[in-house]
């Protein structure tokens, strides 16, 4: 596998004092914790193999791997009523820049776009 892309995303629209607690984590889930997995799995069971087998040396062989995250001007703007929206999109962010350096040695770029 060369790439994936996390696009995975859900609202659960409410301001906070009757946001439930159960919605939020929710949301984190969706956009947080899926784009953990999915990140995890592709460098686990393609990347950190090839970067093993190579001695841990970082992978040159011209293979084209990517990640591309979705994030949102949201994640920089805030929106009423969603609390947990541009909080789990910030986290993509961040997440994508450490992951960045992090899989550098796999010859992968990892990038976020943020549409809206």
């Amino acid at each position: 596998m060369n790439g994936v892309v996390n696009v995975a995303g859900v609202t659960r629209d409410a301001r906070i004092a009757k946001k439930s607690y159960d919605d939020f984590k929710f949301v984190m889930g969706v956009h947080v914790h899926g784009t953990f997995l999915f990140t995890r799995e592709v460098a686990a069971q393609h990347w950190h193999p090839l970067f093993k087998a190579n001695g841990n040396q970082p992978l040159d062989d011209g293979v084209n791997r990517f990640i591309v995250n979705f994030s949102s001007v949201s994640a920089r703007n805030g929106n009423i009523g969603q609390i947990d929206y541009p909080a789990a999109k910030g986290a993509i962010e961040s997440m994508t820049r450490t992951t960045a350096r992090v899989f550098a040695g796999y010859g992968a770029r990892v990038n976020a776009i943020a549409p809206g």
